[in-house]
């Protein structure tokens, strides 16, 4: 046998070695990822924001009912709905969130009617329906509303609404002085103070939330090697 070669063997060990470390590389690159548990509430509470989001008011709901879950964020544009004074949408949007977790906020942790925005937000609906000439269906709507209304806060809208029936039966077009609030504060002002208040209270959840999860998802599953 020939003796060995001491650069032939110096040769042999290197390429021993980088055989190994390419070995190591590729088993490490196949390695699985780790894995996030997300939990099912959080899962439909995502699903539930996309269908509002999209106006799918009946689906929500019914995920809702079935699901026993409420969303802790609501969709931009909650703002401008107060502003635009589209209270039934506002109503729609606040009654999916979770008792439980939001509504210490909305209510403001007390029986004060100044902070209780639930409260303000059926009283401007209350408010605004009689204004448009709908009496009828504003005093069908403050009852629909008592639980959320505190004894004086009925008492005040009931007399507000009967100052405003005898200025209709004038054919005066004015308001009571009081009507959206003291000091004469106009009814834009009362829907841009609470756009304000529900902003600070309810978290609002990106615009395509989602969508924009899912395709992040895809992303990081292809860079890993998990999809093709």
């Amino acid at each position: 046998r020939t003796a060995p070669h001491p650069q032939i063997d110096a040769l042999e060990h290197d390429e021993n070695k980088n055989a190994n470390a390419m070995s190591n590389h590729s088993t490490s690159t196949h390695t699985p990822p780790c894995t996030l548990e997300v939990e099912s509430g959080d899962a439909l509470r995502l699903i539930l924001h996309h269908l509002t989001e999209s106006g799918l008011h009946d689906a929500a709901r019914a995920l809702q009912e079935e699901s026993g879950i409420g969303a802790v964020a609501t969709h931009s544009n909650l703002a401008s709905l107060c502003k635009a004074g589209q209270w039934g949408e506002v109503l729609t949007c606040l009654q999916k969130l979770d008792k439980k977790r939001m509504y210490s906020s909305l209510k403001g942790g007390s029986n004060n009617n100044n902070n209780n925005i639930m409260a303000q937000v059926h009283e401007m609906t209350v408010l605004e329906l009689a204004e448009m000439g709908e009496m009828d269906l504003a005093r069908a709507t403050l009852r629909l509303s008592m639980e959320e209304l505190s004894e004086d806060m009925q008492l005040s809208i009931e007399r507000r609404l009967q100052e405003l029936s005898t200025l209709r039966r004038r054919a005066e077009t004015k308001l009571p002085h009081d009507y959206y609030g003291n000091d004469n504060v106009s009814r834009q002002q009362r829907r841009d103070d609470l756009a304000q208040r529900l902003t600070d209270a309810v978290p609002i959840a990106p615009r395509g939330r989602l969508m924009a999860l899912l395709q992040q998802a895809v992303k990081w599953q292809t860079h890993t090697g998990q999809l093709p």
